[in-house]
């Protein structure tokens, strides 16, 4: 009997053995199931279990307008933290300083110009920058004049006196679009001055055009000088031959390589901000006032009109917004490298990368 109690006692002991064991094994199994889940959960998912957010710091590429109204629509409606992202903003000084900027890691992401970006990359090619979503379609430079000036079509520049910074972009690419348009681009004047002064200077027809950017000189004519649109005469560098984008959101190449996650959330809520801009740009607006006590909201309004022309266009209806056209975007690579008389170029995958793109479905209006 003895024998009979220590035998049960052993097996009691056993079994208990065994499941504690089998416990340990679901324990751990589970604990395996939960990592695996957590690796695979998206940024929001993650966030939404920590309660913490990822900053972003953000640089516009010049002071805060209308144009910007997609980022902060998608900031006054929390759709950067529906994501599992605390996006803050500065203040930019232009295209070429943006890109510098996110370049030093000054700044995440930013606004930038995609042809002053590949300018500095061929540069700082140990710094480079990649454009991310493309949100100009259409280049938003050219050549503007006053209807009374006589000038209808790109020959009629022949002569004439054009005013620009010395050292814009929009200057800059003269050359490259009179080839395209065939005329000799010596045979045009060139008057320098500050970008403010173009409006007056054209007006008093100190010069006859305007090389300059739609969202910026077009829109100070019609808002600061009541000039109305119709009495505008356009060469916008996009219809004669230069396949150029504009501005983008870009980030430094090692950020996107570490933190693709970031940047697929980021556009993700930028995208929709960008598709409730184009459906309500007025109330758009209206949300960015709250960021900016000096901010007019009738002035950005009209700069936000304009500028909406040049995001949707017909490219973007196939593509979807924030793409590009990789034919497209080769041509105009080599154009940028002729324009800035780069002594290489890049090839597109070090330009734009796609991945981080939301879906296409995402990106149809």
């Amino acid at each position: 009997m003895k024998n009979i109690s220590l035998l049960k006692q052993v097996s009691y002991s056993l079994m208990l053995l065994f499941f504690a064991a089998l416990s340990a094994c679901q324990t751990t199994s589970d604990a395996q199931i939960e990592s695996s889940s957590v690796e695979q959960a998206s940024i929001a998912e993650v966030q939404e279990q920590t309660q913490e957010l990822i900053d972003v710091k953000f640089s516009l590429s010049w002071a805060l307008q209308g144009v910007d109204a997609p980022l902060l629509v998608a900031m006054a409606k929390g759709y950067f933290e529906d994501e599992g992202l605390n996006v803050t903003f500065d203040r930019g000084y232009g295209s070429a300083d943006s890109v510098t900027k996110i370049a030093a890691g000054q700044y995440d992401i930013g606004f930038g110009d995609i042809n002053s970006m590949i300018q500095f990359n061929v540069a700082n090619p140990e710094q480079k920058v990649v454009a991310i979503y493309m949100l100009y379609n259409r280049l938003p430079m050219g050549i503007i004049a006053l209807d009374d000036s006589g000038m209808e079509v790109p020959e009629d520049l022949i002569g004439k006196t054009l005013g620009a910074p010395a050292g814009s972009a929009s200057r800059q690419f003269f050359p490259l679009f009179a080839k395209t348009v065939g005329i000799n681009p010596d045979e045009v004047e060139w008057a320098s001055m500050e970008s403010n002064l173009m409006p007056v200077m054209l007006l008093q027809n100190q010069v006859q055009g305007l090389a300059g950017f739609i969202t910026s000189q077009v829109a100070d004519l019609v808002i600061q000088e009541s000039i109305d649109l119709e009495d505008l005469t356009i060469f916008n560098y996009g219809d004669y031959g230069l396949a150029l984008y504009g501005n983008g959101v870009m980030a430094r190449a090692d950020f996107a390589e570490e933190n693709p996650e970031v940047l697929e959330a980021f556009l993700r809520a930028f995208n929709r901000g960008l598709k409730d801009t184009l459906q309500d740009p007025d109330g758009s607006v209206e949300l960015m006032a709250a960021y900016d006590e000096l901010f007019e909201v009738t002035v950005e309004q009209v700069r936000l009109k304009l500028a909406m022309e040049l995001w949707s266009t017909s490219e973007t209806d196939e593509i979807g917004l924030g793409a590009v056209d990789l034919d497209r975007l080769d041509l105009a690579i080599e154009q940028v490298g002729e324009g800035f008389d780069l002594p290489s170029t890049p090839p597109v995958q070090e330009v734009f990368d796609e991945q981080f793109l939301p879906d296409l479905s995402d990106r149809k209006l």
